[in-house]
């Protein structure tokens, strides 16, 4: 099943318009770095508008052409105080580093789709710690340089957070950086004034763990709050929209003749069509592929069975003719 860009929100918007801000002084340059988007104007300056990440992503591709590689990390500034989405807020004003670690853990994946994060605690001579796993997960090509981009903005913002809740006391502590070269070393160390490790294979942070429980005395409580709410709901919409798909999934699965179409499941689901697609979108996918996924299946199984002929089959899921049905094999066989 083909990957879909994550749903439009209002966070890219804001990043956006932050990066116009610090490198685009002229409408001529602010052109440049719009090309090929289907950003507007209106979508920029509305208060309630929303960039698809794919279009994010884009931008950002067009900014590192203008300004060169690694211009993520030779800004680090631009990302200390971002606030771009509740999680960033959350991870400001966490009460200390555990409670920003366990916030990246369970819900960093519903804002960076691309990182994936992991977090364990363990013993040493030295005492109790506390490890943080930063994976990065690569994206398609086309859009492979923007999410590269995300990515790193969202490490520096990580570290700088993570350095925040610590008070700046890295005592004990191990900066990883794993895949990291050249100027994102230099930098980590700036501002860190610790040499990262790269002999560890991954990129995180290992913290003792009674450091990790030291108040962040930079943590406003009722932000933190307000954020974790936004966030838990969120995560509740996430999960909402991931049984409806599952149950699109299931109502497919037991279809015997034909193919339904969007607005005869939305029906029998008891939501509207409108509502479907959205929620199915919102899940990462969408009733074509869900429904194409279903026929695929349906057509494996009724050949390896080996009672019907190809006409027959071809009938029985709804092609309009055979040769329309032995295309979409050769398709299948393709992707497969």
């Amino acid at each position: 099943m083909a990957n879909m860009d994550p749903p439009a929100r209002a966070a890219n918007r804001v990043l956006v318009n932050h990066l116009i801000s610090h490198f685009a002084n002229t409408p001529e340059q602010r052109a440049d770095l719009l090309k090929n988007t289907n950003i507007s104007v209106s979508d920029l300056t509305r208060k309630n508008g929303k960039i698809s990440s794919r279009d994010e992503y884009i931008f950002l591709a067009n900014l590192t052409q203008e300004m060169g590689q690694d211009w993520v990390w030779r800004n680090p500034q631009i990302w200390k105080n971002q606030n771009f989405s509740p999680l960033d807020r959350a991870l400001k004003n966490a009460p200390n580093c555990a409670a920003a670690m366990n916030v990246l853990t369970r819900l960093g994946h519903l804002f960076h789709s691309n990182l994936y994060f992991e977090q364990f605690e363990h013993d040493l001579p030295s005492g109790r710690m506390r490890t943080l796993r930063i994976n990065m997960v690569p994206e398609g090509s086309d859009t492979e340089i923007g999410a590269k981009c995300v990515q790193h903005m969202t490490l520096i913002f990580i570290f700088f957070q993570l350095d925040q809740a610590l008070n700046g006391t890295w005592k004990g502590a191990k900066i990883h950086a794993g895949p990291l070269q050249g100027v994102p070393l230099k930098i980590i160390q700036n501002i860190f004034s610790k040499a990262p490790e790269t002999n560890t294979g991954f990129i995180g942070f290992t913290i003792p763990a009674s450091n990790c429980e030291v108040l962040n005395q930079s943590a406003d409580e009722n932000i933190f709050k307000r954020a974790m709410v936004t966030i838990e709901k969120g995560a509740s919409k996430s999960r909402q929209d991931d049984a409806l798909k599952h149950q699109v999934r299931n109502y497919l699965a037991v279809v015997t003749q034909g193919r339904p179409n969007a607005i005869e499941v939305a029906k029998a689901l008891g939501v509207s069509p409108r509502t479907l697609n959205r929620k199915l979108q919102t899940a990462n996918t969408t009733f074509r592929e869900l429904l194409e996924d279903s026929i695929k299946k349906r057509a494996h199984k009724l050949l390896a069975a080996n009672t019907l002929s190809r006409a027959d089959i071809s009938d029985r899921l709804g092609y309009r003719d055979q040769a329309s049905f032995s295309r979409a094999l050769k398709r299948w066989r393709t992707n497969e």
